[in-house]
């Protein structure tokens, strides 16, 4: 008995389409993060190395992201997509572990430290 695959079958203009959107996306989010990232230079604070940091994670986050959402527009079919979606998931599982270890072990993380920065004195 043979095993039946369910084909997805995007029409070319449809990816394209898609390619675009998520590109104008990418570069929205960019400039925010460079935006942010110029914004938290300007107040160097206890937490700046934290915040960097941060906006470090988040366009590595957003990277990885958009480049899963062109890779989900190649499936050919929807066990591919499945497969390629749990990878996915289990590889940003496993890098928000590494960056909450990063993140702990970065100066300005710890809460008493995060306080005092913002204290009016």
């Amino acid at each position: 008995m043979a095993e039946s695959k369910s084909s997805i079958q995007i029409p070319e203009q449809v990816k394209e389409m898609v390619e675009k959107a998520i590109e104008q996306a990418e570069q929205g989010v960019y400039r925010l993060i460079e935006a942010a990232d110029k914004l938290a230079s300007v107040v160097p604070n206890p937490t700046t190395d934290f915040s960097k940091k941060l906006l470090s994670m988040g366009a590595q986050n957003m990277n990885a992201a958009f480049d899963h959402a062109r890779n989900l527009l190649r499936c050919s079919d929807l066990q591919e997509a499945a497969n390629l979606q749990a990878q996915f998931l289990n590889a940003q599982f496993e890098t928000a572990s590494r960056q909450l270890k990063e993140l702990y072990d970065t100066p300005g993380s710890d809460v008493e430290t995060s306080k005092k920065s913002i204290e009016i004195k």
